[in-house]
């Protein structure tokens, strides 16, 4: 028999008693780890599940939970996590299984979008409010 996972909400304000079951998830064998990551760069974090039937499972809220994505692996996947392992800023995911540490990238196209993305508006701030207090960068010729 498959266990369905669950996930709780609001736990300040409900205890342990909101609960949401996660959909699908009864389709998977033991989840042996868990991962909250922000693994899409939307600004939202996502549930990820390691299981022992060799899947990691994606789990996105948007007014609901659905599971966004899913992953096979050679062997059980023991640990999952998210973190900047190069250096570059770019977060990684890091799957251990008993196979050896996988590490997973974002495509560098989608991470200089997500940059620019939320370089330009604040580049526009500072540039609006310099104009406005008359402080704008006015060019010099030498």
């Amino acid at each position: 028999m498959l266990l369905k996972f669950m996930c709780d909400r609001d736990v300040v304000e409900n205890g342990l008693k909101k609960k949401h079951l996660l959909p699908d998830s009864d389709k998977f064998d033991a989840a042996i780890t868990s991962c909250i990551a922000d693994i899409d760069m939307d600004g939202k974090p996502e549930i990820l599940l390691g299981t022992f039937s060799q899947m990691m499972l994606v789990y996105k809220f948007d007014g609901k939970w659905r599971l966004s994505g899913l992953r096979r692996f050679s062997h059980a996947v023991h640990s999952i996590g998210y973190t900047d392992l190069s250096g570059d800023g770019a977060k990684e995911l890091i799957v251990a299984t008993m196979s050896g540490i996988h590490i997973l990238q974002h495509n560098p196209v989608n991470v200089l979008k997500e940059f620019y993305g939320r370089l330009n508006p604040a580049l526009k701030m500072i540039q609006s409010s310099n104009i406005a207090d008359g402080s704008a960068d006015e060019s010099v010729d030498e």
